[in-house]
């Protein structure tokens, strides 16, 4: 018989050659950080009482002013307080022929507060009084309350302006404050020209705005 041949393998494709190793790109370097300038808030600020700064003086005043009901009570009153001066003015208008006047710090007489009285007759003559509970209370014997003009009289009413200074003189007078929100207030008017008994009252608060008046440059 004829020899056995071997059996032929079948040849293998070579393997493919390796590939290239690739390389990430570096991820890019951190951005530089950044800082934002810091915002200064505006702010205003009102002072009760005059400030220096630097060369220059603020002048600061409040302003109020108070109307009743002429059915109510016949009364009108007007506030100005310069902190700058350190005086208070005060514009009061009732009726002719009897006595009228404010209270202030106060809405009822139980509290005893400091009162501004004009009486009834054609040259009015002012009063300062701390009331008493239900009772007239005393008159006040220093002088801190001073007319400004002549009372004027128009529809009616009579006008008054008044100027004091802001700080009390002594016991039983009342301090003025610029800085405050508002000033309790009680009103009346009388039944004569003397002061007496009151015919009508009413009390309220007087509300206040504060303002700078101006800039005033020292020297």
């Amino acid at each position: 018989p004829p020899p056995l041949q071997p059996k032929a393998t079948p040849m293998q494709p070579p393997p493919p050659p390796p590939s290239a190793p690739t390389t990430a790109a570096p991820p890019p370097p951190p951005a530089a950080p950044t800082t934002a300038a810091p915002v200064a808030a505006a702010t205003t600020t009102l002072e009760p009482t005059s400030q220096a700064n630097g060369t220059t003086t603020i002048r600061h005043k409040a302003s109020g002013e108070l109307a009743f009901k002429h059915e109510v009570v016949p009364m009108k009153v007007g506030l100005d307080l310069d902190a700058d001066t350190g005086v208070a003015t005060i514009r009061i208008e009732g009726p002719p022929g009897v006595w009228f006047g404010i209270a202030f710090g106060a809405t009822t007489m139980a509290q005893k507060p400091y009162a501004i009285i004009l009486d009834g007759s054609d040259d009015i003559q002012v009063e300062e009084r701390q009331l008493g509970m239900y009772a007239m209370g005393s008159k006040l014997t220093g002088v801190s309350v001073q007319k400004v003009s002549q009372e004027t009289r128009a529809n009616g009413m009579v006008a008054v302006e008044l100027r004091r200074p802001l700080a009390a003189a002594g016991a039983g007078y009342y301090t003025f404050d610029p800085s405050a929100a508002s000033i309790d207030a009680m009103v009346a008017v009388g039944m004569s020209q003397a002061f007496g008994y009151h015919s009508r009252r009413a009390a309220d608060s007087l509300k206040l705005m504060q303002s700078v008046a101006g800039l005033v440059q020292t020297h």
